[in-house]
């Protein structure tokens, strides 16, 4: 394995509104596992755009199964799973390994089977990676972030650099 090649997402979009959702249900996969703040929502945000609700319908009808998985407490998550209508794991500790596995237990789903999308190389990526999921980063949906997330983004400024294909000028990058 290549040196940081353990973080490098399977994909790399701008929004979590860009995935191509056809390409992966071709690859068999059936969950999505999504991030909450500055993926779906703005840091510590209970507001959900238009966009994302449209969003979370059209996942549905391609028949995929939705969770969020957070390093958030319940009452943060609560009231937006409660709006889009989709289960969660509250306190998960990406990357550990404990949240996945009691997500693959909620959807009923192997985690080969399962899309881990997030904002973060070293919470969501790095997790779904270990876990064996397929991974996708996006891009911070706004600059305002908790202070370590903050500090976090500098060491994945680093790694992306070392990739070559750090900038979201393309669509997407297909499987690393």
């Amino acid at each position: 394995m290549r040196r940081r090649s353990f973080l490098k997402p399977n994909l790399h979009i701008p929004r979590v509104t860009d995935l191509p959702l056809q390409f992966l249900k071709q690859q068999g996969l059936k969950t999505f596992f999504v991030d909450l703040d500055n993926t779906l929502t703005g840091w510590n945000s209970m507001e959900v755009t238009d966009e994302i609700y449209n969003w979370i319908e059209n996942v549905k009808t391609y028949g995929f199964k939705l969770l969020l998985l957070s390093n958030n407490s319940s009452p943060r998550i609560l009231p937006v799973a409660a709006a889009l209508d989709i289960p969660f794991v509250a306190k998960a500790g990406k990357p550990r390994l404990k949240a996945f596995k009691r997500g693959a237990e909620i959807t009923g789903d192997v985690m080969q089977q399962t899309v881990m999308i997030g904002d973060q190389l070293f919470t969501d990526i790095w997790g779904g990676k270990r876990a064996g999921a397929y991974t996708v980063l996006v891009r911070p949906l706004y600059r305002r972030e908790f202070w370590g997330t903050r500090m976090a983004r500098w060491l994945e400024k680093i790694v992306m650099n070392g990739w070559g294909d750090s900038g979201f000028d393309n669509k997407y990058i297909k499987d690393n």
